[in-house]
């Protein structure tokens, strides 16, 4: 049972639970519950995840999408606002640029049709410019990133609601049972569907908790980007090809005298006028008569995603504390050695692990298992493999698409059995890196000996002890990627030598 503390302006999910953890440790978002944090849900995030979980979230949002377009460009007005009368402002997730915490009745009713009209009218979903839900983003009056967000946010509810409840079991956190849900989209019966569920609810109010990896400050398809990188470049270099233009300035003096030129912001404007209207209407105007100015944007955007908010960043946007190294290498370094204590150092060494190996490590998970009547607790991480080791081994050494801890609070050097346990948690499906986290390797040839006889099996195991803990973050300490990097290759290349 959770402890639960009063909520207060600042009072978040991590204080009201009292889970003694702060956001570097926590997979989820540590939002303050009384106020909206201004951080969104972008619809490409899931992609960039690359999880089942994730993969089942893209197919719901491009699926709901895809109808509401066609029933739009088929001349349907109904079967689109049925649709789109599940959307609600999600106050749940305490995300978004929300002014009420408590949506009134009727806000449902009215996000739902301002997104109808928004779309009904648009010239980019008339002319099939629109594919994608973070498309309207860019192209469509009426609909920001705010905008699409929630869309996100509602069509993925059960998704997030599935992830919250992970995350209340794994923390412990209270729930309560039959909380209204909140419309759910039912992808095989193209409907929306309330249910009573089990629900988080601190103060008596729904909480949604959402993934860490898919909140953004700012979207992936950013308009301001595409406008300033895309649109505006093609427009002054369509200008230069006129023979006579307004906008076109030519140079007075200099070895560039003669030369003609365009301003961005003499582009912007003169278009702007032009069109009567604003970026999205230019942006519009300009790609319906050049659609290869969209293309280019997304092909350029095809595997490139924008990478999860960092730590620094969460602290300057949302208020959320930063790393605190010393305190969470003291966690696990100060603990008594032994089985006793077995149970708080796997605790300890995932609270460090999660911050000091991210974002390239991720979604860890607990796998508890029944051995001699003793908890073991294993964690296992996916590899997104963004940069550094974690990158080079996936692309360089062996398949690693998650990486299995083993935590051993011995008072000795680990030996075969444990070397043999660790080996047996890798596959082709799992992949081939195992890391062993234990308090001290005295003898390391001889723990590296054992550990090269799993390489004839393409298994890579590496062993963390105490002094590896503290040089990887005082290196994060000094922000030196290459530093954490070059001591992990180096392991490696221990294994090989």
């Amino acid at each position: 049972m959770t402890r639960r503390r009063a909520i207060t302006g600042k009072t978040r999910v991590s204080g009201y639970y009292g889970l003694g953890l702060q956001q570097p440790s926590l997979e989820f978002l540590d939002v303050t519950l009384a106020k909206d944090a201004k951080m969104f849900v972008d619809p490409r995030a899931f992609l960039a995840l690359d999880t089942e979980w994730g993969n089942e979230c893209v197919e719901l949002i491009r699926g709901f999408f895809d109808d509401v377009l066609q029933a739009i460009r088929a001349g349907n007005p109904e079967r689109a606002r049925l649709l789109l009368s599940g959307l609600r402002e999600p106050n749940e997730t305490r995300l978004g640029l929300s002014k009420n915490r408590v949506a009134g009745r009727g806000v449902g009713t009215i996000l739902a049709d301002d997104i109808y009209q928004s779309l009904a009218r648009s010239e980019a979903v008339e002319h099939g410019l629109i594919e994608n839900l973070e498309d309207t983003a860019l192209m469509v009056e009426g609909i920001g990133v705010d905008r699409v967000s929630d869309i996100t946010t509602n069509i993925v509810r059960a998704k997030l609601i599935e992830f919250t409840m992970e995350m209340a079991a794994k923390y412990e956190m209270d729930v309560v049972d039959g909380v209204n849900s909140g419309p759910i989209w039912m992808r095989e019966r193209g409907e929306w569907r309330s249910e009573l569920v089990p629900m988080l609810a601190p103060g008596g109010m729904p909480l949604i908790l959402v993934p860490r990896m898919i909140a953004r400050w700012k979207m992936d398809y950013d308009p301001g980007e595409y406008y300033r990188k895309h649109v505006l470049p093609f427009l002054q270099d369509l200008e230069l090809q006129k023979v006579r233009s307004p906008i076109v300035q030519v140079v007075q003096s200099g070895r560039r005298k003669g030369e003609r030129y365009v301003l961005k912001r003499d582009a912007d404007a003169y278009y702007r006028e032009k069109v009567d209207g604003g970026q999205k209407k230019v942006a519009v105007d300009v790609t319906r008569s050049y659609p290869e100015i969209f293309k280019r944007f997304q092909r350029s955007k095809e595997r490139v995603f924008r990478p999860p908010v960092t730590f620094e960043v969460l602290h300057e946007k949302i208020g959320t504390p930063r790393p605190r190294w010393t305190e969470l290498l003291r966690n696990v370094t100060a603990l008594q050695r032994g089985q006793g204590s077995a149970h708080d150092y796997h605790r300890a060494i995932e609270a460090l692990l999660t911050p000091l190996f991210s974002p390239n490590l991720v979604d860890p998970k607990r796998e508890r298992e029944i051995q001699q009547g003793t908890q073991r607790i294993d964690i296992r991480y996916r590899n997104t493999g963004q940069s550094g080791f974690f990158k080079w081994f996936s692309e360089q050494i062996a398949r690693a698409p998650w990486v299995a801890i083993e935590c051993k609070n011995y008072k000795e050097d680990p030996k075969n059995p444990e070397i043999n346990q660790l080996a047996g948690r890798l596959n082709q499906h799992r992949g081939f890196l195992g890391i062993l986290v234990c308090r001290e390797i005295q003898d390391r040839e001889r723990f590296l000996t054992r550990c090269r006889g799993m390489l004839p099996d393409g298994k890579y195991l590496i062993g963390l002890d105490d002094r590896d803990l503290e040089l990887l973050v005082d290196a994060r300490k000094r922000a030196d990627a290459e530093a954490v990097t070059k001591h992990l290759s180096d392991l490696v290349e221990d294994l090989v030598d």
